[in-house]
């Protein structure tokens, strides 16, 4: 029963989300709450990011992100946000816990300022989730100057004392830090993030119109008919937004159609040979 278990969650969620917003403004669902304001321009400069995200493989990807290249943590993280599979899972141990030490760094650094969390270094998990990445990506900045302290010693002559809390160094010895000015441009990266959220979230609601009555006993008809009705409400509405956020719209259905390839557990499950997903007709 396990299948049919993942269909009702992932047919729940669906019917759980909702989509509002404009071009130059993020949706207000708790989802996307903090992906910031985009531009079309930014959109249209966005498109090479999320190209990367699809054609580069992951375990490149994920080995320049960890040496703190700002675009490839974003590209890994769009990628993971595609539904593509971890490369942490094509790591030796040794690669592994290389990664693994730098996240953790990175991750003492977010939350050091605002919250008093004990790292384990067991929080290997959210070295496979997307949010971690891109908004890593988000906030990297160069190095500030280092804030300094100044003693007087009764000799008159003085120790300058540096601080480095915010401060994480790369294996090439670059300095960079999480606070700052963002080495990438804010409006790019949520125009990036955007569509590829859409894009694929479409891409499941496609799916689940698809759906044959056998891949979800525990529903019945009227309850399946209803999920379906929901999927194509919520597919219009990820297309009507992700064809700004992707730039336009053939960019927009690329990206979909890559993402349909990754649609995980909701891919396995049975299509009707019958069914059409109805989609209102795209606009330019």
């Amino acid at each position: 029963m396990g299948r049919p278990h993942g269909v009702g969650l992932a047919l729940m969620c669906a019917a759980a989300l909702t989509f509002s917003g404009t071009a130059d403004a993020a949706p207000k669902s708790p989802r996307l709450q903090t992906y910031g304001k985009f531009t079309p321009g930014a959109a249209k400069k966005a498109q090479t990011y999320v190209t990367t995200a699809m054609t580069v493989p992951m375990t490149d990807l994920l080995s320049q992100a960890s040496q703190l290249k700002a675009e490839a943590m974003l590209t890994y993280g769009l990628g993971l946000e595609l539904g593509r599979a971890p490369a942490t899972r094509e790591m030796s141990p040794n690669e592994r816990a290389r990664v693994q030490a730098v996240f953790k760094e990175m991750l003492i650094l977010y939350v050091r300022a605002k919250d008093d969390i004990n790292l384990t270094g067991s929080e290997t998990i959210l070295l496979d989730q997307p949010d971690f990445w891109i908004l890593m990506a988000r906030s990297l900045s160069f190095r500030e100057r280092t804030p300094s302290l100044y003693l007087d010693n009764p000799d008159g002559s003085g120790t300058v004392i540096t601080t480095d809390a915010n401060i994480i160094t790369a294996s090439d010895g670059k300095q960079y830090s999480l606070v700052g000015q963002p080495l990438l441009d804010a409006s790019r990266v949520s125009a990036a993030q955007s569509c590829v959220i859409y894009a694929r979230a479409e891409a499941r609601m496609q799916k689940v119109q698809t759906l044959d009555a056998s891949a979800a006993p525990h529903l019945s008809t009227e309850k399946l008919s209803e999920y379906k009705q929901s999927a194509k409400a919520l597919g219009a509405n990820a297309r009507r937004f992700g064809t700004d956020a992707c730039g336009n719209s053939n960019y927009y259905k690329a990206v979909r159609a890559y993402a349909s390839l990754n649609l995980g557990k909701l891919g396995l499950l049975t299509d009707d040979p019958s069914a059409l997903v109805d989609l209102i007709p795209d606009s330019e």
